[in-house]
C-alpha cells in the first residue's frame, strides 16, 4: 500500500496539471482567501473539528488519506511542519509548504532557530511580513504580502448598530471584556470562532459593526474588517507594522477596552476610497493569488527530498 500510494503521488506531481493539496487549516479567514483564490486546487483537510471552507475545500476522517493522490502538504506554522512533515508529508513522498503568519516566540532559544532551519531547510516558507520573516531568519524563505479580495469585503452601507464586535476565542477574557463595554451601555457582540461563518455572514457582521476588537492576533482578519469600513484596534505587539495609519493599537487590554468605551459617542468620518486605495496599493488581491500560484506550482514540479 505504501508504495502505491508513493508512485502514485510522484506520478501525479509529474503527468497531471490540476493540484491537491494536504492542508492545515490556519483557523483564520485566511482559509477562505486562500481556498477562493485559486480554484483549481483541491485542498483536503484531515481534522474531525474542521468547518467547510469552501467547494474546493474538502474534510475526510484521517484513515482516508490513500483516496486521493496528492502534490503538497501545506501547513500555516513551522512547528506543525517539524511535528508532522515526517509523519505524513515523508510517507506520502510529497514536499512541504509553509506559510507562517506570526513572529519566533520569544521561547524558542537562537539554538533551537538552528536546529529547525537544519531540519527544514529545503521547505519553502512564505511569509506574509518583513517583521516576521526576519524574526525567523530561516533559509528559503519568501515574502508576499496578504491579499484582500475587496469583492468579497466590503462597505455595503449597513446601519452600524454594534458599537463593539470583539473576536476572541479566550471565554473568560471575553466575558469579562464583553461585560465592561456592556456596563458602559455599548451594544457588543462576541466571535469566538470566525471560521465557522460563511463569508458572506462574516461581511455583514462586519458592515454591521463600528469598532473591531480583535485580541485573536489575526492580522489577515483586521485587514478584512477594515476593508469592510470598521475602526479597528488590536494590541500593539500582534498588529501588522504596515497598518499603523489605520489600525487604532494599545499595549494593554485595559487600554483597549477604554478606547473602545471612548469610542461610544465619536463620529468616524472615515474616507472609503482612501481606505480602498491603501488596501488595493499594500494589499492587492490579484498579485497576491499570481505569487501564491507560482509559488505552488513550483513546489508540485520540485523533486522530493526524504
Amino acid at each position: 500500500m505504501r508504495l502505491s500510494m508513493q508512485s502514485s503521488n510522484i506520478i501525479h506531481q509529474i503527468l497531471e496539471k490540476d493540484i491537491s493539496v494536504i492542508y492545515e487549516p490556519h483557523n483564520s479567514l485566511f482559509d477562505h482567501i486562500l481556498c477562493s483564490c485559486i480554484k483549481d486546487i483541491n485542498y483536503y483537510i484531515f481534522s474531525p473539528d474542521a468547518d467547510n471552507i469552501s467547494d474546493n475545500c474538502v474534510n475526510l476522517p484521517e484513515s482516508n488519506y490513500d483516496i486521493h493522490s496528492y502534490d503538497i502538504c501545506l501547513y500555516n506554522n513551522v512547528l506543525s511542519v517539524i511535528n508532522k512533515q515526517s509523519n505524513i508529508a515523508n510517507f506520502l513522498h510529497v514536499n512541504s509548504l509553509l506559510f507562517q503568519h506570526n513572529t519566533k516566540s520569544g521561547k524558542i532559544k537562537k539554538e533551537d532557530a538552528l536546529i529547525i532551519d537544519q531540519k527544514i531547510g529545503h521547505v519553502n516558507k512564505i511569509f506574509f511580513d518583513d517583521n516576521i520573516m526576519s524574526s525567523w531568519n530561516l533559509h528559503n524563505s519568501h515574502l508576499i504580502q496578504y491579499g484582500i479580495p475587496l469583492n468579497l469585503f466590503h462597505n455595503n452601507n449597513r446601519d452600524r448598530h454594534i458599537d463593539i464586535l470583539l473576536l476572541c476565542n479566550n471565554k473568560p477574557l471575553i466575558e469579562n471584556i464583553y461585560n465592561a463595554l456592556v456596563s458602559n451601555n455599548m451594544k457588543c457582540e462576541t466571535v469566538s470562532d470566525i471560521k465557522t461563518l460563511k463569508l458572506d455572514d462574516i461581511n455583514n457582521k462586519f458592515n454591521e459593526s463600528k469598532t473591531v476588537l480583535d485580541l485573536e492576533n489575526n492580522t489577515i482578519n483586521q485587514l478584512c474588517a477594515l476593508a469592510c469600513g470598521c475602526e479597528v484596534a488590536a494590541l500593539a505587539a500582534y498588529s501588522h507594522p504596515g497598518l499603523s495609519p489605520w489600525i487604532i493599537t494599545k499595549n494593554s487590554i485595559d487600554s483597549l477596552v477604554e478606547y473602545c468605551i471612548a469610542q461610544k459617542n465619536v463620529h468616524h468620518n472615515r474616507n472609503y476610497d482612501q481606505l480602498q486605495k491603501y488596501l488595493e496599493q499594500n494589499f492587492n488581491y490579484d498579485q497576491f493569488k499570481i505569487a501564491l500560484s507560482k509559488i505552488i506550482q513550483s513546489n508540485k514540479r520540485k523533486a522530493f527530498i526524504l
